[in-house]
């Protein structure tokens, strides 16, 4: 059986490069230099951190400046937000004046660019792709040409600001992520957690408050273009190869964190403070989307981002940062963004 299933892919791969050879293509343009300015829409993100799960929508825009800095600007808000919303215990302390919110995140930036190649190899272009179905199984075929083309591999120092206002609430016990937190009159205050206990009128089994955090972020920044168009005889749409992939890692330091006051029901407001808070995070985060034309675009982030530790340890922490958005991306030209084309004599 394992040697009728080797064969059976050896001979399909036999097939497919036999095909590939025979098809004939002209090439339009190879030049990954060339990039537009890049609005992607997002109309889906989903997150988890600070022990809670929401999902929102986003917009991003890139733009690579020459040979000297990649730009960066992101804005994301919430639509559907576990801990930022009206709760159904209205006696538990929450902010006062702003309420609670949906999580809103700002953040801007780029990569200082300290290497930019661009080396000639070899790109696949794929011609067609369908997938058929057998039982329970599903077969993707590809058909594909391999073009002489040129790829862009960009490295630099990344930096930026990141802006984060994200709802939070007192979980219930010593065994919730929030038992370190406490109030401005510790004296009188017996702590968050203490269930069927009464506070200034409140119930402190639970509350709510807003964590606004600025972080700052240093790290490395990778970029990989390839901006390819070719005419075949094998369709009258021109295909390609015209993507960007890219990666960073970044080391972020909460130099703001503020928590919101709360107010109990009798109106008395209380400072939040939690004993045992994070400034250092650490993120990995990776881009993909199409280089010249609107195509589909994916984001996604993991990490440890600065915040209170709480008393779930490990991987799976408080401060335990997971993030995946996808959309489409729509291209700007414009051409003081690009390196200027060698000129001949």
């Amino acid at each position: 059986m394992k040697k009728q299933i080797l064969f059976t892919l050896l001979g399909s791969w036999i097939v497919l490069f036999s095909q590939a050879q025979t098809v004939n293509y002209k090439v339009l343009k190879d030049d990954p230099n060339d990039l537009p300015l890049q609005l992607s829409l997002d109309p889906f993100y989903a997150e988890m951190s600070g022990g809670s799960a929401r999902l929102g929508w986003g917009l991003r825009v890139t733009a690579l400046f020459r040979k000297i800095v990649v730009f960066n600007f992101d804005i994301r808000k919430a639509y559907l937000d576990v801990e930022g919303r009206q709760h159904v215990n209205g006696s538990l302390m929450s902010p006062g004046t702003d309420g609670l919110k949906k999580q809103t995140v700002i953040e801007g930036g780029g990569a200082l660019t300290f290497s930019d190649k661009t080396k000639s190899t070899y790109l696949s272009v794929v011609l067609s792709s369908s997938t058929t179905t057998s039982g329970n199984y599903q077969t993707t075929h590809t058909k594909y040409i391999t073009v002489p083309g040129s790829v862009r591999k960009i490295n630099g120092l990344h930096l930026g600001i990141n802006q984060t206002n994200l709802a939070l609430e007192f979980s219930e016990g010593k065994s919730g992520s929030f038992t370190a937190f406490n109030t401005s009159n510790p004296a009188d205050f017996t702590g968050f957690g203490e269930y069927g206990t009464t506070y200034h009128g409140s119930d402190i089994y639970d509350g709510y408050t807003m964590l606004n955090t600025t972080s700052i972020y240093a790290g490395l920044a990778h970029k990989r273009v390839t901006n390819l168009t070719v005419a075949t005889d094998y369709s009258r749409r021109k295909k390609g190869n015209r993507i960007y992939y890219d990666f960073y890692f970044d080391m972020m330091y909460g130099a703001v964190m503020h928590f919101a006051d709360i107010t109990a029901v009798d109106g008395t407001t209380f400072e939040v403070k939690n004993s045992d808070m994070k400034r250092m995070g650490w993120r990995f985060g990776w881009m993909y989307g199409g280089s010249s034309k609107s195509y589909f675009t994916y984001k996604a982030e993991f990490g440890s981002k600065p915040g209170y530790v709480g008393q779930h340890k490990g991987f799976l922490s408080t401060r335990f940062y997971l993030f995946l958005s996808m959309g489409w991306s729509i291209p700007f030209k414009a051409k003081f963004l690009n390196v200027p084309a060698p000129t001949t004599n």
